[in-house]
């Protein structure tokens, strides 16, 4: 029946995305997560000014693809909960193993000795994700009122402000 919003819709989860609270430990677990991935990108910026652009490659994939995809296969609902987004959705979770498969094949390049040029087109890919979540964020804002998707937007552009001109300064895209 059309009108009965007690069952869960299969694909987009919840009409309300809370159907319960996250929990003390859960939020804990997201806050370790965002910490750890901002830290390493801190970290893969830095070595990227310094000249270690393989280096900078690794932290940024493996931070914000890696962690990210983790954490959408383990805290995924949590996370959306904390976003105020709907929850129990199988494309959570696939996205979730997508962002993984990519940090492993950012290690698995990096084992094989891959090209510069292999690692930055690489780390383009959760880059340009960060973008694109940063524009979904805003427009996620201008249907709720939670300040998190404009803090999330801050938090990309900044991302973004400071690895484009380490691979500008690596040049292994030209």
């Amino acid at each position: 029946h059309m009108s009965d919003t007690s069952n869960s819709d299969p694909l987009l989860g919840s009409a309300s995305g809370s159907e319960r609270e996250t929990t003390p430990n859960e939020a804990r677990m997201i806050r370790a997560c965002e910490f750890v991935r901002i830290s390493m990108c801190a970290t893969g910026i830095a070595f990227g000014y310094d000249g270690y652009f393989r280096s900078f490659a690794a932290l940024m994939v493996i931070s914000l693809a890696g962690i990210t995809g983790c954490e959408c296969i383990f805290l995924g609902d949590a996370s959306a909960r904390d976003e105020h987004w709907n929850t129990s959705s199988p494309y959570q979770r696939q996205g979730g193993l997508h962002l993984v498969a990519v940090a492993a094949t950012m290690v698995a390049l990096l084992l094989l000795g891959a090209a510069d040029a292999a690692l930055a087109a690489l780390t383009l890919s959760p880059l340009l994700f960060i973008v694109l979540s940063a524009t979904n964020h805003i427009v996620s804002e201008a249907r709720h009122t939670s300040r998190i998707h404009y803090c999330r937007a801050a938090g990309s552009l900044a991302l973004i402000a400071g690895a484009a001109p380490v691979l500008v300064m690596w040049g292994a895209l030209t």
